[in-house]
């Protein structure tokens, strides 16, 4: 049996009135690494940005602390463009896919920070995710459903300076021609999941999703969309379609995060990625 696996740890601190920290920790069976951004609270634009390279079996990974270029970036939606044109010369694609990772953390962040981002109460905060994210996913499409507000779930955080945490994994398993995936993800707000059962091929056979921890009650339909990537293929070529069915207006964007991550690992897995 035939086994690789992909960990993250995604975690966003305040270090003081004014700057925040975001670190990425990512390990798989090859490599080891650390990537860290500091921006300031109010603004998001990135000030200091590190990698600490740790472990590479492989030697494809640069060893060390090296300062990388996104002085000036802002860590928030759009950014992604600028962060990987910065860090092209890396040719595992880690350090981009790091960052990257950690703006979402930023972003998940704000939700603690919104009088510093300046929104005068949390409603206001809220309101702007209702318009600016209508239809991004099935909880800001049905308006009508009455889901209770994201700040309801808030009443049992305490973040004075852990802000926001995040551990995602994914898991391939080989036997007999099959390849057998399980991704996780647990965080600050969200917990899920995702099995699929894939041919040598990468053609999906079996798929199957599940969200014990979401916002609200029609986060879970989520679920419902999974048999139908029976017949896709986790391929680069199939990476769209794949999101569209986990994410969309009736779907969830973390779902389809993990289902990026599935293609991404299963290409790693058989030395395509």
């Amino acid at each position: 049996m035939g086994i690789f696996s992909r960990y993250w740890l995604i975690s966003v601190t305040r270090q003081s009135q004014y700057a925040l920290a975001a670190h990425v920790h990512y390990m798989d069976p090859d490599r080891e690494m650390v990537a860290g951004l500091e921006a300031g609270v109010d603004d998001f634009v990135i000030t200091k940005a590190w990698v600490d390279g740790c472990r590479s079996s492989k030697g494809d990974l640069p060893m060390g602390h090296q300062e990388v270029p996104l002085q000036g970036v802002v860590a928030y939606l759009g950014s992604g463009p600028s962060i990987r044109s910065a860090l092209a010369g890396d040719s595992t694609g880690l350090w981009a896919e790091a960052f990257l990772e950690g703006v979402k953390g930023v972003i998940q962040a704000e939700t603690f920070l919104y009088r510093e981002r300046g929104y005068p109460s949390m409603a206001a905060y809220e309101d702007y995710f209702w318009r600016d994210f209508a239809r991004t996913c099935v909880y800001y499409s049905h308006p009508e459903a009455e889901s209770p507000p994201f700040s309801a779930g808030l009443v049992h955080h305490q973040r004075d300076c852990q802000l926001f945490t995040r551990h995602r994994f994914a898991l391939v398993r080989s036997e007999g021609g099959q390849h057998m995936l399980t991704l996780g993800l647990s965080d600050s707000f969200h917990e899920m999941g995702i099995s699929l059962t894939v041919d040598g091929a990468g053609r999906i056979q079996q798929a199957s999703g599940h969200s014990r921890r979401v916002p609200g009650p029609i986060c879970r339909r989520v679920e419902n969309s999974f048999p139908r990537m029976v017949g896709m293929v986790l391929a680069p070529e199939w990476r769209k379609p794949l999101m569209e069915t986990a994410g969309g207006p009736e779907g969830c964007t973390h779902m389809a995060d993990l289902m990026q991550e599935a293609v991404r690992v299963f290409g790693l897995a058989c030395g395509n990625g």
